[in-house]
């Protein structure tokens, strides 16, 4: 009997082969597979003879139709509800059958997680085709030589198909693909003969091609004559007709691009880059998880020059006058808020913290810009932030939420810290064995007679399996150590919906702006603008609101007790009643409500008279000063202009909220 711990649970696991094992069938055929002819009926078909030779019992089947195996467990159809059956308790079943070890996967990110974590919890996986499992320490070696084969095969694929252009980048000639603005390709369509030339006019007589080097050497010239000013140099090449290779006018950010690119100014160009050299970012290029491309080597391949020395030199000094750079304050909608003209929104701005519609860049020098407003940062981020929290408002909603996120990803629940510690001493067994397999080689050549460089011929072949064995590891805990990292990043994802969730709406809404990315991000915020109040029209503000606020005053409410305050004040003869005017230019301060709307509810023209007598004649005053000590409200203040906004969030669930525009 073997013992497994598994977290808390303890759970004890009869070898395979011996008493009656609850078993499930997993069958995953690809569509290349099905089209061939072998579906799922005939893998069940082998599956179940499979179970009832060994005795055991066959409790479930779990069917993947269709279904690449480059699919990780949880992208699967149903090979995450046999995860979710696998971790109940007590366990639903004992082993997992498949007909083939491609079944299980055809990469190993696909592969082991979900194999690893059935070991962990106690279940392990058989396999029809060649009669073996992982319960015992020789099948599991079996099992990791299988995955090397489906992996190496998909490698060799893509080998036969790169192998020739990694050769032809390595010798310096034209690898394919768009030519680097400036070249040309030479010798097109001339096997081994292909290369990337200068593009310029060797023509006796006039040309009227335009030739891409000569464009950039013109471009450099005009920076220089601009004073590094790459808006004019840019106008300047337009308005002489070299535009780029599209036909499309040079932007000023298109042409600093070409001209300050390094690795273009030092002469070469580097194929299969994955990093920039500068900054040490990615370019795009798909790497494995040792950090290279899984389709070939970095080849550096040298190129003629389109300046010399010299030029460079001189462009070098305009080289650091960028654009501004935004300052450090946080602009958590930056990228996530999108414009009416379809661009995005960032942040930046002076003093004032504002969000730009990129659209606002030209796409060339001289075109013209979009008519987006800018946006106030602070009123559109309390306004997005308020709709996001009335969207997670509900608590016990959000906990839902996140347990649906924890299911998603429990299939992720492995112990690779455990694994990382088993490869690296499988890695110092091996390199051992090799000492040893080495010694022992050289004995035997030396006993044969051999030496120089047959000897190391005769070492070379005795350590290749175990070199190459030793290679499959090492690639595999680096890849596993890759798995962990993106593990712990989801289930800091997943921590932090829960966060989320156990806050408050008080505590949701007092969120910093410097911590609110974190939260958007974990909530898929995005929102749209679809419409922006138009400006107000220009006016002189209302004297009367104003009056309350430059002197700092609440508009008081006018109570008997306030009345009597301020009726002695009054005197006599009046057409209207004192009382009655005196509440309604207090109702107008803190409404901001306009005259012709006070004129309707009272029922008189002469409001707006009364207002400018009292204050010229100091009665205002004085009525003020009597109702200091009065409780009141702030004067009115015209809201501010609110863009209309379509607001979402994709956890699980998708949610849509549309916030009205306030004018």
């Amino acid at each position: 009997m073997t013992q497994t711990l598994t977290g808390a649970i303890t759970v004890v696991q009869p070898p395979l082969g011996s008493g009656q094992l609850r078993a499930v069938a997993y069958l995953r055929i690809s569509t290349e597979v099905q089209k061939k002819g072998y579906g799922i009926a005939y893998a069940k078909k082998g599956i179940t003879k499979h179970i009832e030779k060994k005795g055991w019992a066959l409790v479930g089947t779990y069917t993947d139709a269709g279904v690449s195996g480059t699919l990780e467990a949880a992208k699967r159809d149903e090979l995450p509800r046999l995860m979710k059956d696998a971790r109940r308790n007590p366990r639903a079943f004992d082993v997992v059958v498949v007909n083939e070890e491609r079944a299980i996967g055809r990469r190993n990110r696909a592969f082991w997680p979900w194999v690893w974590e059935l070991q962990d919890l106690g279940i392990f996986v058989a396999i029809v085709n060649g009669e073996y499992d992982n319960s015992t320490e020789e099948g599991e070696s079996r099992m990791r030589k299988a995955a090397d084969v489906a992996h190496d095969e998909l490698k060799l694929i893509r080998d036969r198909t790169q192998g020739g252009v990694q050769e032809k980048a390595s010798d310096g000639g034209y690898a394919g693909g768009r030519p680097r603005y400036g070249y040309r390709i030479e010798n097109k369509g001339r096997k081994r003969e292909s290369r990337l030339v200068l593009d310029l006019c060797d023509c006796p007589a006039a040309c009227s091609v335009l030739h891409e080097a000569v464009v950039l050497r013109r471009a450099r010239s005009l920076v220089i004559e601009c004073q590094g000013d790459w808006s004019k140099a840019a106008l300047r090449l337009n308005a002489e007709g070299s535009f780029g290779r599209d036909g499309k006018p040079w932007s000023k950010d298109n042409l600093r691009n070409k001209l300050t690119n390094e690795d273009f100014l030092e002469g070469f160009q580097v194929w299969r880059n994955p990093k920039n050299r500068k900054t040490g970012t990615r370019r795009g290029v798909t790497v494995g998880a040792d950090g290279r491309s899984p389709f070939g080597e970095t080849v550096v391949i040298e190129l003629p020059p389109v300046f010399t020395p010299q030029e460079v030199k001189e462009l070098s000094q305009f080289l650091q006058q960028r654009g501004p750079v935004a300052g450090a304050r946080p602009y958590p909608l930056s990228g996530r808020l999108t414009s009416q003209c379809g661009r995005q929104y960032f942040g930046g701005g002076g003093k004032k913290r504002q969000y730009r519609c990129a659209g606002k860049t030209p796409e060339y020098a001289g075109a013209k810009r979009c008519s987006c407003p800018v946006l106030d940062a602070k009123l559109v981020e309390n306004e997005v932030w308020a709709r996001v929290c009335d969207m997670v408002g509900d608590t016990e909603q959000l906990k839902h939420l996140a347990a649906h996120q924890l299911e998603k990803h429990a299939g992720e629940q492995v112990d690779y810290g455990r694994r990382i510690e088993e490869f690296h001493q499988q890695i110092e067994d091996s390199e051992a064995a090799i000492a040893v397999a080495t010694a022992a080689a050289a004995r035997q050549a030396a006993r044969r007679g051999l030496a120089g460089k047959a000897a190391e011929q005769t070492i070379d072949r005795t350590l290749a399996p175990l070199n190459g064995e030793l290679a499959e590891t090492e690639r595999l805990l680096a890849e596993t150590i890759a798995w962990k990292h993106e593990t712990e990043a989801t289930t800091q994802r997943d921590q932090d919906i829960c966060a989320l969730a156990e806050m408050t709406r008080a505590q949701r809404e007092n969120i910093l702006p410097g911590q609110q990315p974190r939260y958007l991000k974990v909530l898929s915020v995005k929102a749209t603008v679809l419409r922006v109040p138009p400006p107000r029209a220009p006016g002189r503000p209302c004297a009367l609101v104003s009056w309350f606020w430059e002197n700092k005053r609440l508009v008081p409410e006018l109570t008997d007790a306030a009345w009597a305050k301020v009726q002695h004040l009054m005197g006599t003869h009046w057409a209207l009643d004192p009382r009655q005017i005196l509440g309604a230019l207090l109702h107008k301060a803190r409404t901001g409500s306009n005259w012709a709307d006070l004129y309707e509810a009272f029922d008189s023209r002469s409001l707006r008279t009364y207002w400018t007598r009292w204050q010229a004649s100091g009665l205002w005053e004085s009525v003020m000063k009597n109702l200091a000590d009065e409780p009141g409200m702030a004067a009115f203040k015209a809201p501010p202009r609110i863009p209309e906004l379509h607001i979402e969030g994709d956890i699980k669930l998708r949610v849509e909220l549309d916030t009205k525009a306030t004018e």
